[in-house]
């Protein structure tokens, strides 16, 4: 009767912890999708303000459709910013009672991946900078020519233009490739560092001395496999908190930007 209960008590749980989380997903996926909805409105609301002529046509198309967007991506790894530090220093507890020092010590590797991971999460900020830059030139030449389109036809201009475009857009695609170079390397070694802990776990209860029973490998590593995901989670939600931050700098200072006389009133 008791392992009934238990077995059913197990299954409860899974059922309250999937429900929770989808209510956690649904809500925070609200929230930021009213911060886009905001955003968008107030690059929109800066845009009727600027004077004719201003030339920032392609820096707003971007940062109204691909800089807004950052939101929800961050949304999806919001709480796993505070939630896996914790996860990780309670699986360290854990395995300082199934196998010693030798399982807290692991956090010395931890702590060394780090600066590689900050490293890199700033090179691929300046990489999705730089993506941003580019794309920037490009739609700003694209809606110069649509709005400059009968002088382009009159004059034969096609050619011309057609070649800029390409261009840029060439840069363009020089500067994606070294974002998603980045990127790739960067998710290839969140991967690939549970697996360096898990050896570098076994290796120090090795040389402490630690008599690597049954009874302690198993619990060690189903903890480490708890570990994987807030630590995959975690470089990852960094990740997408510098694509906000670049592109919170970008939507700044466009909102910085002196405005003229408005042509335009909008409704409250």
């Amino acid at each position: 009767m008791g392992r009934v209960c238990l077995g059913l008590g197990i299954g409860a749980i899974m059922l309250l912890q999937t429900v929770c989380m989808n209510a956690s997903m649904f809500y925070t996926s609200n929230s930021f999708m009213r911060m886009r909805t905001v955003t968008q409105l107030a690059i929109f609301d800066k845009t009727l303000s600027l004077p004719g002529g201003h030339g920032l046509s392609g820096i707003i198309t971007s940062m109204h459709a691909t800089d807004s967007s950052k939101f929800l991506e961050v949304g999806f790894f919001y709480h796993n910013m505070w939630s896996a530090p914790i996860v990780i220093i309670a699986a360290l507890i854990c395995l300082y009672y199934f196998i010693g020092w030798a399982g807290v010590l692991s956090i010395v590797v931890i702590i060394f991946l780090i600066p590689f991971q900050a490293v890199v999460g700033a090179k691929l900020g300046e990489a999705r900078n730089d993506a941003a830059k580019c794309g920037d030139k490009r739609l700003g030449l694209i809606n110069e020519v649509v709005q400059a389109i009968r002088i382009v036809k009159f004059m034969n201009w096609e050619e011309e233009f057609l070649r800029r475009v390409r261009e840029f857009r060439e840069s363009e695609l020089v500067v994606f490739g070294r974002v998603l170079k980045i990127r790739s390397f960067f998710i290839v070694f969140i991967n690939w560092a549970p697996s360096l802990i898990t050896f570098c776990v076994f290796a120090i209860a090795y040389g402490f001395g630690v008599a690597l029973t049954p009874a302690a490998v198993f619990p060690t590593i189903a903890m480490l496999g708890i570990l994987r995901m807030p630590l995959s989670m975690l470089p990852l939600s960094l990740a997408r908190l510098i694509d906000l931050n670049v592109a919170l700098a970008r939507i700044t200072n466009f909102l910085l930007t002196p405005e003229g006389k408005p042509f335009m009133t909008m409704i409250p």
